[in-house]
């Protein structure tokens, strides 16, 4: 396998294949790459002189097969085994194949049959448990990496890489669900995992991030509104240069609430006021203790500009867990 091939792309990637889905290392150096269009072709092509057995030598009814994997269905469970068995012999001195599950047996078809990576009925299909549990592991894994407990609050960190291999994966696994009888699965899901709601509205089934906004704005007004809009419910924190700073109705109740000095109006607003970057550890208390939901949208350094404004995002959010009352405790305990 040192001269037969040519390697595109990132070798380093190469280690992250699991042993039995390459042929790097094989001793025989036979097989076909797991995943690649050309296997998929080929073991139609080679397994064609099983299909022919199936059909002509056993006379098999009721035979299906996609790629390696095929299914046989018969009234006589002893029927089924000799078959099996005829099988496993025509394959390995014909083929020089073997069968994955050499004993597998006969099973009533309306308990469902597992082929290509769903549960077949009669009537409808359901996705594999280990699909599922897998997918509700990964969400943990998402849950762990953008969300976390604070007294009085849940802090939300909106990673514009994990959010978006989120995206993708939940694309990914919604294509494999819908072909299957999951409407209300995907739904408990989505309710189960209620902090999704936070970074993404749901369309179609898909997430579609709440904070994406288009690639540039005309004014600063215009991309600090983007953001105000999808967060009329709480308080907007807007950085500018070294400083946090809100404005208009929002600017009116910051004022009152953290005691601040009212800034010079500017930049197209009626008024806004704000405090250094560096003092945000001193002010998230005092907001969380009158029970505010607060969002944070800073300047993005590494992008590059799109027009004349700075390039901003969401960074982080605040939503707080407990009644004002009880996280007012918490904050002067």
């Amino acid at each position: 396998m040192t001269d037969c091939y040519y390697f595109k792309g990132n070798r380093r990637l190469r280690r992250h294949i699991p042993p039995h889905k390459t042929l790097f290392g094989t001793e025989n150096e036979r097989g076909l790459p797991i995943g690649n269009l050309s296997s998929q072709f080929f073991s139609n092509v080679y397994l064609n002189e099983l299909d022919q057995f199936v059909k002509h030598t056993l006379k098999a009814s009721h035979y299906v097969r996609y790629s390696d994997d095929f299914v046989l269905l018969h009234e006589d469970p002893e029927q089924l085994l000799a078959w099996r068995e005829a099988i496993a012999t025509f394959v390995q001195e014909r083929l020089r194949l073997s069968l994955t599950n050499p004993k597998v047996t006969p099973r009533l078809v309306s308990n469902g049959l597992n082929f290509v990576g769903y549960i077949v009925r009669p009537d409808y299909l359901l996705v594999r448990r280990r699909s599922v549990r897998k997918l509700k592991m990964r969400l943990r894994q998402y849950e762990s990496q953008l969300v976390r407990q604070v007294p009085g609050c849940t802090v939300f960190r909106h990673d514009a890489v994990v959010l978006e291999q989120l995206r993708a994966r939940w694309a990914s696994y919604r294509a494999h669900f819908t072909m299957a009888n999951t409407y209300r699965l995907r739904q408990s899901l989505l309710r189960r995992c209620e902090w999704i709601e936070e970074f993404f509205d749901v369309e179609e089934g898909l997430l579609v991030g709440r904070w994406t906004g288009p690639s540039g704005f005309p004014t600063l007004k215009a991309q600090y509104r983007f953001f105000a809009d999808r967060c009329a419910e709480g308080l907007l924190l807007f950085q500018v240069g070294g400083f946090m700073e809100c404005y208009d109705d929002q600017a009116e109740n910051v004022l009152t609430l953290l005691n601040l000095t009212r800034l010079k109006a500017g930049r197209g607003f009626h008024l806004r006021c704000g405090f250094p970057v560096r003092w945000m550890a001193r002010y998230r208390p005092p907001l969380l203790k009158k029970g505010l939901r607060v969002m944070v949208v800073r300047e993005q350094a590494d992008r590059p500009w799109v027009g004349r404004v700075k390039p901003r995002r969401m960074v982080e959010s605040w939503r707080p867990s407990l009644s004002p009352a009880t996280a007012e405790t918490m904050v002067n305990g």
